[in-house]
Protein backbone atom coordinates (compact mmCIF):
# COMPACT_ATOMS: atom_id res chain seq x y z
CA UNK A 1 0.00 0.00 0.00
CA UNK A 2 1.25 3.48 -0.79
CA UNK A 3 0.94 6.66 1.26
CA UNK A 4 -2.34 6.96 3.11
CA UNK A 5 -3.99 9.95 4.69
CA UNK A 6 -6.68 9.57 7.31
CA UNK A 7 -8.67 12.53 8.53
CA UNK A 8 -10.83 12.26 11.64
CA UNK A 9 -13.86 14.53 11.99
CA UNK A 10 -16.26 14.48 14.94
CA UNK A 11 -19.76 15.81 14.21
CA UNK A 12 -20.76 17.66 17.38
CA UNK A 13 -24.40 18.01 16.33
CA UNK A 14 -25.10 14.36 15.53
CA UNK A 15 -22.37 12.86 17.75
CA UNK A 16 -20.54 10.51 15.38
CA UNK A 17 -16.98 10.21 14.18
CA UNK A 18 -16.22 10.22 10.45
CA UNK A 19 -12.88 8.99 9.19
CA UNK A 20 -11.85 9.72 5.62
CA UNK A 21 -9.18 7.40 4.19
CA UNK A 22 -7.39 8.50 1.03
CA UNK A 23 -4.63 6.52 -0.59
CA UNK A 24 -2.31 8.22 -3.06
CA UNK A 25 -3.19 5.59 -5.69
CA UNK A 26 -6.98 5.91 -5.33
CA UNK A 27 -9.03 8.68 -6.89
CA UNK A 28 -11.72 8.78 -4.22
CA UNK A 29 -11.65 8.12 -0.47
CA UNK A 30 -13.53 5.53 1.52
CA UNK A 31 -15.06 6.39 4.88
CA UNK A 32 -15.74 4.91 8.27
CA UNK A 33 -18.51 6.22 10.48
CA UNK A 34 -18.24 5.42 14.17
CA UNK A 35 -21.21 5.52 16.54
CA UNK A 36 -21.05 5.06 20.29
CA UNK A 37 -24.06 4.54 22.54
CA UNK A 38 -22.34 6.67 25.19
CA UNK A 39 -22.29 9.68 22.84
CA UNK A 40 -25.86 9.66 21.56
CA UNK A 41 -28.66 7.47 20.26
CA UNK A 42 -26.67 5.62 17.62
CA UNK A 43 -29.60 4.82 15.35
CA UNK A 44 -30.65 8.49 15.16
CA UNK A 45 -27.05 9.53 14.51
CA UNK A 46 -26.78 6.97 11.69
CA UNK A 47 -30.13 8.13 10.26
CA UNK A 48 -28.69 11.64 9.93
CA UNK A 49 -26.28 10.18 7.36
CA UNK A 50 -28.59 7.79 5.47
CA UNK A 51 -31.47 5.38 5.86
CA UNK A 52 -29.23 2.49 4.79
CA UNK A 53 -26.72 3.36 7.50
CA UNK A 54 -29.47 3.56 10.11
CA UNK A 55 -30.88 0.22 8.94
CA UNK A 56 -27.51 -1.51 9.32
CA UNK A 57 -26.74 0.01 12.73
CA UNK A 58 -30.24 -0.82 13.97
CA UNK A 59 -29.83 -4.43 12.81
CA UNK A 60 -26.55 -4.88 14.69
CA UNK A 61 -27.75 -3.04 17.79
CA UNK A 62 -31.29 -4.41 18.13
CA UNK A 63 -31.24 -7.77 16.39
CA UNK A 64 -27.73 -8.95 17.24
CA UNK A 65 -27.54 -7.16 20.58
CA UNK A 66 -24.09 -5.69 20.00
CA UNK A 67 -23.37 -2.74 22.26
CA UNK A 68 -20.62 -0.18 22.64
CA UNK A 69 -19.00 1.34 19.60
CA UNK A 70 -20.23 0.39 16.13
CA UNK A 71 -18.45 1.34 12.90
CA UNK A 72 -19.74 1.32 9.33
CA UNK A 73 -17.41 1.32 6.32
CA UNK A 74 -18.81 3.24 3.36
CA UNK A 75 -17.91 4.41 -0.14
CA UNK A 76 -15.84 1.35 -1.00
CA UNK A 77 -15.38 1.26 -4.76
CA UNK A 78 -15.57 -2.13 -6.52
CA UNK A 79 -12.17 -1.54 -8.10
CA UNK A 80 -10.47 -0.88 -4.75
CA UNK A 81 -8.32 -3.51 -3.10
CA UNK A 82 -10.35 -4.99 -0.25
CA UNK A 83 -7.15 -6.27 1.35
CA UNK A 84 -5.77 -2.74 1.69
CA UNK A 85 -9.10 -1.34 2.85
CA UNK A 86 -9.62 -4.06 5.45
CA UNK A 87 -6.05 -3.86 6.77
CA UNK A 88 -6.11 -0.08 7.20
CA UNK A 89 -9.69 0.13 8.44
CA UNK A 90 -9.28 -2.64 11.01
CA UNK A 91 -6.20 -0.96 12.44
CA UNK A 92 -8.05 2.32 12.93
CA UNK A 93 -11.37 0.85 14.05
CA UNK A 94 -10.18 -2.01 16.24
CA UNK A 95 -6.77 -1.09 17.56
CA UNK A 96 -7.30 2.64 17.98
CA UNK A 97 -11.05 3.04 18.53
CA UNK A 98 -12.00 -0.32 20.08
CA UNK A 99 -15.04 -0.90 17.86
CA UNK A 100 -17.32 -3.72 19.00
CA UNK A 101 -18.60 -4.30 15.47
CA UNK A 102 -17.63 -3.26 11.96
CA UNK A 103 -20.30 -3.27 9.25
CA UNK A 104 -19.98 -3.10 5.47
CA UNK A 105 -23.11 -2.63 3.34
CA UNK A 106 -23.25 -4.19 -0.11
CA UNK A 107 -22.19 -7.32 -1.92
CA UNK A 108 -18.61 -8.04 -0.90
CA UNK A 109 -18.50 -11.81 -0.54
CA UNK A 110 -14.68 -11.64 -0.29
CA UNK A 111 -15.09 -10.12 3.18
CA UNK A 112 -16.07 -13.53 4.54
CA UNK A 113 -12.43 -14.61 4.09
CA UNK A 114 -11.48 -11.83 6.55
CA UNK A 115 -13.85 -13.17 9.22
CA UNK A 116 -16.91 -11.07 8.40
CA UNK A 117 -20.27 -12.85 8.60
CA UNK A 118 -22.94 -12.19 5.98
CA UNK A 119 -26.38 -11.10 7.19
CA UNK A 120 -29.49 -9.54 5.70
CA UNK A 121 -30.74 -6.30 7.26
CA UNK A 122 -34.38 -5.68 8.13
CA UNK A 123 -34.85 -4.06 4.72
CA UNK A 124 -33.12 -6.92 2.86
CA UNK A 125 -29.73 -5.28 2.26
CA UNK A 126 -26.60 -7.43 2.43
CA UNK A 127 -24.45 -6.70 5.47
CA UNK A 128 -21.01 -8.01 6.34
CA UNK A 129 -20.32 -7.84 10.06
CA UNK A 130 -17.14 -8.39 12.04
CA UNK A 131 -17.86 -8.42 15.74
CA UNK A 132 -16.40 -9.40 19.06
CA UNK A 133 -17.35 -12.73 20.59
CA UNK A 134 -16.69 -11.42 24.08
CA UNK A 135 -19.54 -11.35 26.57
CA UNK A 136 -21.20 -7.94 26.35
CA UNK A 137 -19.46 -7.06 23.07
CA UNK A 138 -18.15 -3.89 24.65
CA UNK A 139 -14.52 -4.10 23.61
CA UNK A 140 -12.33 -4.98 20.67
CA UNK A 141 -11.18 -8.57 21.00
CA UNK A 142 -10.96 -9.76 17.40
CA UNK A 143 -7.69 -8.35 16.07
Amino acid sequence: MDELKSVYYFDNDQQFLKIEFLSASKKSPWHAYVFDENWNDIISAAAAISDTMADSVEFVYDRLGIRGRIAVLADIMPCDSLTDIVDVSLFHLQALLFASAIIVNGDYDELESYGFSKEKSNSGNSLYILSSNEVGNDACRFL
